[in-house]
């Protein structure tokens, strides 16, 4: 496998990274009005300062009860130092773009094989509008600290050690993020598995992860399954949840996002076959992982109507597909031997061109049933 030569002991890395957090916060500022925001800070009020809202604040008692302790953990923090939530709110989001622009650089390297072309996907990626829909743009990087861009930063962190082989990180990254984001954590535990059970070598050092995640991942599935039994979170039906989730619910975005979905896949698959083997075969079952995930969620929420895989925001996958393509796109566009070598374009063509149906297969399933449903208002 290609490894990256932009390593963490390199100062122009960092010095990339912070250019690209300061491009972030620029272009795209801080949503201080977003939904997240919204319901994020009053979940750190009430966990430092109890009280500062009434026990009928159904949303706010939910996020007190709910798998995401990231706020709770925030607010107890603020009071205990004696400041603001809202100032570690924007120290954690600094944080956790300059973490996300670090790992696009190296992933970017990695996909595309330079470095010019992974600081132009990079930005790329930074400055793309963080959310259009469930199988398009995913809120990744977001501009609000919220659970989702921890998570995202250390999701692909996750995926990096997995695909540098280091089993034992990968299942205690993706251990420790259902801690923090349940959805993104059983994603990533889902990349270990799917990972592991494709293996054909060293299948002791994959169950070694597999039984590290379970371990890690344990104390929020405890504190979960209580709260569930106990019946500590009020509760509420599916349609109720749909009101004030109707952005984790794919069919509202079907219409609007499948030509940019459907070309992120195809792009994805044909620069994959740009790769070294190993590297590909990575590639490949990523992107197969996350259309088990889109599967999963299109039967549990659109068919069933459950609101227990709703909440599990599956949706949240399609983040690694928006990188993969827009990365392994980068890298076709610049390969030289694409550029300059006739039989290159040949093979490229013949790549799109055969397995075209394969590449839009995902897609063209997802428009299939999409047409089965009215589009929620």
């Amino acid at each position: 496998m290609t490894t990256s030569r932009w390593t963490l002991a390199r100062p122009s890395l960092w010095m990339t990274a912070l250019a690209l957090t300061a491009i972030r916060i620029l272009f795209a500022g801080e949503q201080q009005t977003g939904r997240d925001r919204f319901l994020a800070v009053p979940i750190a009020l009430e966990s430092g300062w109890p009280g500062t809202y009434t026990p009928s604040d159904v949303l706010v008692q939910a996020g007190l009860h709910s798998g995401f302790h990231l706020y709770v953990g925030f607010g107890h923090l603020a009071a205990m130092l004696g400041i603001s939530p809202v100032l570690l709110w924007e120290i954690g989001l600094l944080v956790s773009l300059f973490a996300i622009s670090l790992l696009m650089l190296r992933f970017g390297e990695l996909l595309t094989g330079r470095r010019d072309l992974a600081i132009l996907s990079a930005m790329l990626l930074i400055t793309m509008p963080g959310f259009r829909g469930g199988l398009a743009w995913t809120p990744f990087p977001s501009s609000e600290f919220t659970t989702g861009i921890v998570a995202g930063a250390m999701g692909f962190y996750g995926l990096w050690a997995l695909w540098h082989g280091q089993w034992l990180r990968a299942g205690a990254t993706a251990g420790l993020l259902f801690n923090v984001h349940p959805s993104m954590g059983s994603i990533s535990a889902v990349f270990v598995a799917v990972t592991a059970l494709a293996s054909g070598g060293d299948r002791r050092r994959a169950a070694q992860a597999l039984a590290l995640v379970a371990l890690l991942a344990s104390p929020n599935v405890i504190v979960m399954g209580l709260h569930l039994f106990a019946g500590g979170a009020p509760s509420a039906t599916f349609a109720e949840v749909t009101q004030y989730q109707r952005q984790h619910t794919l069919r509202n975005y079907w219409d609007v996002g499948l030509p940019f979905y459907a070309a992120l896949v195809a792009l994805a698959v044909a620069g994959s076959g740009t790769l070294d083997a190993a590297l590909r075969r990575h590639v490949r079952l990523a992107i197969a992982a996350v259309h088990a995930l889109f599967l999963v969620y299109i039967i549990g929420v659109e068919l069933l109507e459950s609101t227990a895989v709703l909440m599990f925001f599956f949706f949240r996958a399609s983040a690694y597909l928006k990188v993969l393509g827009v990365m392994l796109a980068a890298r076709l566009a610049g390969s030289p031997c694409h550029a300059l070598s006739g039989a290159g374009r040949v093979r490229a063509l013949a790549r799109l061109r055969g397995g075209a149906g394969a590449h839009l297969a995902p897609a063209t399933a997802v428009a299939r049933l999409s047409r089965r449903f009215p589009r929620a208002v």
